[in-house]
């Protein structure tokens, strides 16, 4: 058997794709994830913060692109603060942090 008899087979395959849907959405997020965390340790919050990680969302956001709507896919930025571990409360984003690393450097 051909290796494009294979890879047709294997792509028309509906648990590949969603095993390849799924393994793209794993990597986006990985690599929103590091971004973030990179950003706050560039803007000196990194310490101050207990927890945080990016979430990819399951649903679709609509915008608009020049004339057109665009489609895309939504990830939350999660970050907690903790004295002991027990109780946490979320992080309150300065606006300066917000504009400079999230809005320009997320617009990936």
């Amino acid at each position: 058997m051909s290796v494009g008899v294979l890879l047709n087979s294997a792509l028309s395959d509906s648990s590949f794709y969603t095993l390849a849907c799924k393994l793209m959405v794993f990597y986006v997020c990985l690599q929103v994830d590091e971004i973030f965390i990179n950003s706050l340790k560039d803007a000196g919050l990194y310490d101050s913060i207990w927890q945080a990680f990016a979430v990819f969302l399951p649903v679709k956001t609509v915008g608009v692109q020049g004339d057109r709507r665009s489609h895309s896919n939504a990830v939350a930025l999660r970050a907690i603060t903790s004295e002991d571990g027990m109780t946490a409360d979320w992080y309150t984003y300065r606006h300066t942090y917000i504009h400079t690393y999230i809005h320009i450097n997320m617009s990936i």
